[in-house]
């Protein structure tokens, strides 16, 4: 990890033109640490990206939509954390992979993720992603959808979280109140049965 006075250094030296407003030596050398530390999920970088985000060439953009992650959810929360509004609304206009991302990450993600946020003033998506108006819609979500959460809450021990998505899949899918375990890695577990609900590993 970067630390922000790093973070910060890194983005006024990758900021540095020549005269034809390409970069000399260090300049390029400091954008490489900021992208690959952008792509690797560092905070401070992606922070320090965020606050310059405005002034970003084209070029430099691409830079950092090239190595980011791929599956849509995650990419919708990497966008919002870069700062990166347009290009967030064209994947997703909605905000619904962002509310998946969301209902996914670590709490300090989701604070991070809060912030940018507000500080693009969207809202409409802050009451879309924070307040559940479809994360909890179970019957809305795709298959892909389901099965993104069904891998992602477990990765990051949510068990809790995961058995009350199993629980509402299951009673979604089939009516009526359903009776989960308490082990979430047995067999027949809330993992499975969310899995089962959403697709197949």
């Amino acid at each position: 990890m970067l630390g922000a006075p790093r973070a910060a250094r890194l983005t006024e030296l990758a900021a540095r033109r020549r005269g034809d407003g390409s970069r000399g030596l260090r300049a390029r050398r400091a954008w490489r640490q900021l992208v690959r530390a952008c792509a690797a999920g560092d905070p401070a970088a992606l922070e320090a990206v965020r606050a310059a985000a405005r002034d970003l060439p084209e070029p430099d953009v691409l830079d950092l939509l090239v190595v980011g992650p791929q599956e849509p959810a995650d990419r919708a929360a990497y966008l919002t954390l870069l700062g990166q509004r347009e290009q967030r609304q064209a994947m997703d206009p909605d905000g619904a992979l962002l509310a998946l991302a969301y209902r996914a990450a670590e709490p300090d993600v989701r604070e991070r993720l809060c912030t940018a946020m507000a500080a693009e003033g969207e809202a409409d998506v802050i009451r879309v992603v924070v307040t559940g108006d479809r994360r909890d819609r179970i019957a809305e979500m795709s298959d892909d959808e389901l099965d993104y959460l069904g891998h992602e809450l477990p990765d990051h021990r949510r068990w809790d979280e995961l058995r009350r998505l199993a629980a509402r899949a299951l009673e979604d899918r089939f009516g009526g109140d359903i009776a989960l375990g308490t082990d979430p890695v047995s067999p027949g577990g809330p993992h499975d049965i969310a899995l089962g609900a959403g697709g197949t590993e």
